[in-house]
Order: C-alpha cells, then structure tokens, then sequence
C-alpha cells in the first residue's frame, strides 16, 4: 500500500473500520469499464443485495432513461428487487438532477433540479461558439441541463486515444469558458470519454449532500466512490472528501482525499475490479 503521508495512512484505516449508512457510486470507469456499457456479473450481483442494507445513488453524467433499464435488470437479479428499486436514487447529468422510483408509475420520479442558467447564456449559443472552436472531430450535444461534448463513435474502440482527447479537450473547454467570461458560472469536467458543461451551482457533490440531507445521515456516513478525482475530472468534487467518504477506482491526487483500494496484497486496483474488491472489505 502506497500513501502519500501518515495522516492518510491513519485516515484510510479508519474509514475502512466505519460502518457506512449509504452508498454513491460513478458509473463509467467504476461499475463498468471505461467507455463500456455493461456492469461486470460479479458486480451486479453485489448490487442487487446492497439496498438490503443501505440505499444506494448512482451519479452519472447520462440521462436518466439511459440507466432505467440497466438498473432494472440489476434489482430483477433480487427476488425481492422491486422493493430494493424504491431504495435507488439517479443522480444524472452530474447532479443536475435527482430520480427516485416511483411505485404507483413503475418510473423514476424527479425530486429536485439545477435549470440551466439562461440568463448567463443560452445552451444553444454556448453550443455553436463551442462547435466552431472546437471543430472537428468534436461533437456537442445539448441535453436537459447540460452540454455534452462527444466524440465520432469510432473514435471509442481506441480507449487511450480518446481518454488523452478528452483530458485535452477538458482544457481547451475550460480556456473557451474563460475567455468568454462564463468560469464563474460554469465548469467542463472530463469523463475520460467525453465532456460535459455543467452550471457552478450543480455538481455530483452537491446533489449527494442534498441526498444525506434527505436521508437525515451525515454526510461522511456516506461512502462514495468514482474514478475521475484528478483536476478537472467529473469525480474531482465528489471525491475531494467534503461530500462523504470518498475512494477512487482512478485517478489520484496529492491530497488526503480519495483514498485508493487496495486488494489484501497491498496491490491498487483500479475500474471495476476495484470497486467490487472495495465492497468486499466496508462495512454497511
């Protein structure tokens, strides 16, 4: 095991002895493998006994429409997985918005949201200026309550190439916003596969302490896990330990926050493996 000072060592220790009360996971990159769209058996298996014990929020960049069904499938591995689903909570377009399923709908249900903010500009003018300035082979997206920067599909059967593409696009994305004067308002985070431009106001952090609220748990009762912490990253604020006990899958940084998983070899894992092998050693 690697630490970068005592006092994470001693902090790492302590959080693997706490008794959790709720869970928050990333997607990509944590319960599945970058840039793929299936969530490892092993894991899903884990998944659908976990809100036995506590209830769970997944924050992910996406739509909600695009989890329904992959969370379906995850609660339907439980026999008793209908009531487990009651227990999920969506958090997409990094915590712009939360879902928590309905019954009576058999549909996830909205309970709180970020609007974009128009009046420091419209997502369609933000849109084109980004288009012209980018160019190809970038391609913006406009969804509810964000911007999504993608690239051409197949572009995605080679992983390093479009997880440094997108390291670099995160900066030239931060420049363009600057140079129009909107970084106070607004931030692009990089998801290892993409973009997306976010308002200040909303944030996977965020929308999780408005969850530990709604629980009525306090917030480092939450462990939270993504693989995105570095500087400019869709996991930096979730993982910087101010919204819950945070470990990484990922990337790293210098700070005591997030810590890594370690496997009983003393051995980091990262991506899913790390994930599962995590859940095998917290206590809920």
């Amino acid at each position: 095991m690697n630490f970068i000072s005592t006092q994470q060592e001693k902090a790492f220790h302590s959080a693997m002895k706490k008794k959790f009360k709720a869970a928050a996971f990333d997607v990509d990159g944590t319960l599945t493998h970058l840039g793929k769209p299936n969530i490892k058996k092993g894991l899903v298996n884990t998944f659908a006994h976990l809100p036995s014990h506590v209830p769970l929020a997944i924050c992910t960049g996406r739509e909600v429409h695009h989890l329904q069904s992959r969370l379906a499938h995850i609660c339907e591995t439980n026999v008793d997985g209908h009531n487990h689903r009651m227990r999920w909570t969506i958090f997409c377009e990094n915590g712009s918005a939360g879902y928590t399923f309905d019954c009576k709908t058999q549909e996830y249900k909205k309970w709180f949201e970020i609007p974009w903010p128009e009046k420091e500009i419209k997502k369609t003018v933000l849109a084109a200026f980004i288009t012209e300035r980018l160019g190809w082979p970038a391609r913006v997206v406009e969804r509810e309550y964000s911007l999504v920067i993608r690239f051409p599909r197949f572009f995605y059967v080679f992983s390093r190439l479009v997880k440094r593409l997108s390291r670099k696009t995160n900066k030239r994305l931060n420049a363009i916003l600057k140079e129009l004067q909107l970084d106070h308002a607004f931030s692009a985070q990089d998801s290892g596969i993409g973009n997306i431009i976010i308002p200040h106001t909303s944030g996977k952090g965020k929308a999780i302490k408005l969850w530990a609220k709604r629980l009525k748990i306090p917030l480092q009762d939450i462990l939270v896990v993504g693989d995105k912490a570095h500087a400019g990253g869709n996991d930096e604020e979730m993982l910087s330990g101010k919204f819950g006990t945070p470990f990484t899958v990922g990337s790293s940084t210098k700070n005591l926050h997030p810590f890594s998983v370690f496997d009983k070899r003393g051995r980091k894992l990262i991506g899913p493996d790390g994930t599962i092998e995590l859940l095998s050693q917290v206590r809920f």
